[in-house]
């Protein structure tokens, strides 16, 4: 997708401190223009009709990892509870379709409960999967340190 943010290697986000980083995205976040939207539309509409990938991968390297954030939208813990059903908590998207294309190591962190809890929605191998779970506990030990 054309938007602003850069393909890090792992090497360089370990290298990174996490204030670091996180600063550094907030200020491409604030670099996206309206077109941003429309060229990512094109690229997703051009997907069908070529053999491009509508996600950027760097070729020669033995594994990729596509990050996305939409908690912003919230939209794992919609309140609908004026039209009667009450909480709801719904799935971003789903990855079971009749594309031939199987789409692996892809996280994205899809809102907040009610408690502050961050809910991640992953498609991981067991691999990827486990260094996921002990990345997060090696974060959340640090912030315990720091605190």
């Amino acid at each position: 997708m054309p938007l602003p943010y850069p393909i890090l290697t792992v090497a360089q986000l370990k290298a990174t401190p996490l204030y670091e980083l996180s600063y550094h995205l907030a200020q491409k976040r604030q670099s996206f223009t309206v077109e941003e939207p429309l060229k990512a539309r094109e690229r997703l509409e051009s997907v069908f009709t070529s053999n491009k990938f509508a996600i950027p991968l760097v070729r020669g390297v033995n594994e990729n990892i596509i990050l996305s954030n939409v908690c912003i939208a919230n939209i794992v813990n919609i309140n609908w509870t004026g039209m009667g059903p009450g909480r709801t908590i719904c799935r971003y998207k789903t990855l079971l379709t009749d594309y031939p294309v199987r789409v692996m190591n892809l996280v994205t962190a899809s809102g907040y409960l009610d408690s502050g809890t961050l809910v991640l929605d992953v498609n991981l191998i067991k691999r990827r999967l486990n260094r996921l779970e002990a990345e997060i506990a090696r974060l959340i030990e640090e912030s315990e340190e720091i605190i």
